[in-house]
């Protein structure tokens, strides 16, 4: 991180000094006390389940240089009004250290001349990230969200690793909510934004697609501020609602499959792990082996490639990065052990991932038992009970046998009977350890196995039980 007088942290995040101490700069920062290193200047932020309010005195006794909080302790408020013991500590009020955080990254970030590439949608946003990585890295010095913190705190946390080096920054920008994207967009400050996809995901707090919809496009919103250039999904139909019904004042590059935009792919082929497509970008065009299953993914690689081509990046090495591209864990992960075939996709669902997830599974050969393990889709509001029977109906012509966890994916077991599965093929389960222990008996050499679930249900347990069998 680049140093920063502690005078102009003070202007940019508008605080209050309680104590000044002795430091003159900040050269690193910190959120976390578990993580924290001597001479850190510590951000006590607050959410819903954690408060680092509580953790000021461990970041004091770590070494902090100094702390950014909101509510004082009073046994701190003693220390600081008797001038006792820690007086070269910096303490600095402010009335949300939230936003302090995000105006200190906002800041960060203009002091640096890199391009910054934001990326949003209802899916495909972190795999898309990776292929956008591993194609960028070959030519420039990359920086970009590491996992997927792609929040209110992780895209600041994400903007202050900036380094001089860096000549450009990809950006994760995730939402729940309409404005929090204008929000990360105003922090960030992006260049270029790629919207995936607009679907059914965070509809307990969006409340309709059409909400989502205006939430995604808050991105294109900010660029068209900045003279940016958009890149879409010309084959989701609710980005193509939105490039008819919003007057999009950026340049912009589409791409698609069943539509034919600026970048597009042909002659789909499934292999035996992997997927096969003909990559058409402006007036060149190959054959790509892309090693992940399911032609959603597919959309990742179109989207990774019209930022390639948007950048000037040669044709030969997108192909080069989308063939060497490896997996993110439990994202479509290619798991095998004692003849045992695992595909991993337990990190998130909703109703579009997990319908691209099994359909892509009922394309796989196996020699051995089709196997899907499949646990409840959260926050979809009021078409909950609705999404999970519809995924009943599409998991029971594409498996053998079928697994449910949870409350609400026992919708998901009763459509697939109705559906024509046999009831004896069908295994219901609240418990993880118990559905794990059934399984456990039940998988055989050359089974293939589909693991797909919201975060909370944390089916990776499973595999990870599965795979000490």
């Amino acid at each position: 991180m680049k140093k920063i007088s502690i005078e102009k942290l003070i202007e940019v995040i508008k605080g209050k000094v309680l104590q000044r101490g002795k430091r003159k700069i900040i050269k690193s920062i910190s959120i976390d006390t578990r993580k924290l290193k001597q001479k850190d200047l510590f951000i006590a932020l607050k959410g819903e389940n954690f408060d680092g309010h509580k953790f000021i005195r461990e970041a004091i006794r770590k070494g902090a240089l100094g702390i950014v909080l909101s509510r004082v302790p009073s046994w701190l408020n003693s220390i600081i009004s008797k001038k006792q013991n820690y007086s070269d500590l910096l303490v600095i009020k402010v009335d949300d250290t939230l936003i302090a955080l995000q105006e200190l990254a906002g800041y960060y970030r203009k002091m640096f001349n890199c391009l910054v590439v934001g990326i949003t949608g209802s899916n495909g946003k972190t795999t898309t990230k990776e292929m956008i990585f591993s194609i960028l890295k070959l030519k420039f010095p990359v920086l970009a969200t590491e996992g997927n913190l792609n929040n209110q705190i992780g895209l600041p946390l994400t903007l202050l690793k900036l380094e001089e080096k860096h000549r450009i920054c990809i950006l994760e920008m995730g939402a729940s909510n309409r404005g929090e994207i204008a929000r990360l967009a105003q922090i960030s400050d992006p260049q270029v934004g790629l919207i995936t996809n607009v679907s059914n995901a965070h509809l307990e707090s969006f409340g309709s697609l059409k909400n989502v919809l205006s939430g995604k496009m808050e991105l294109v919103n900010a660029l068209s501020l900045k003279k940016g250039v958009a890149i879409l999904n010309i084959d989701n139909i609710w980005l193509k609602k939105g490039l008819e019904t919003n007057k999009i004042k950026c340049k912009y590059l589409t791409y698609g499959i069943k539509n034919q935009g600026d970048i597009y792919a042909t002659d789909i082929k499934n292999l035996s792990y992997g997927i096969e497509f003909k990559l058409h970008i402006k007036n060149k065009s190959g054959k790509i082996r892309l090693p992940m299953l399911g032609v959603f993914n597919i959309y990742n690689a179109l989207a990774a490639s019209a930022i390639g081509l948007n950048l000037n990046i040669d044709f030969s090495l997108i192909k080069q990065a989308l063939e060497n591209f490896s997996p993110i864990p439990m994202r479509m992960q290619k798991i095998s052990f004692k003849g045992i075939e695992i595909i991993n996709d337990a990190y998130n669902a909703n109703p579009v991932s997990m319908k691209n997830a099994i359909l892509a599974f009922s394309k796989k050969f196996s020699q051995g038992k089709k196997i899907l393990i499949l646990g409840d889709m959260l926050e979809l509001g009021k078409d909950t009970v609705k999404e999970h029977k519809k995924t009943g109906k599409i998991a029971a012509k594409a498996c053998d046998l079928l697994f449910t966890l949870g409350d609400l994916s026992i919708f998901i077991a009763q459509e697939a009977k109705k559906a024509g599965m046999k009831k004896e093929n069908i295994f219901v389960f609240k418990d993880r350890k118990k559905l794990a222990f059934e399984l456990k008996k039940i998988v055989e050499k050359k089974d293939t196995l589909l693991f797909k679930a919201s975060r909370a249900m944390k089916m990776e347990e499973i595999v990870k039980g599965l795979k000490n069998k």
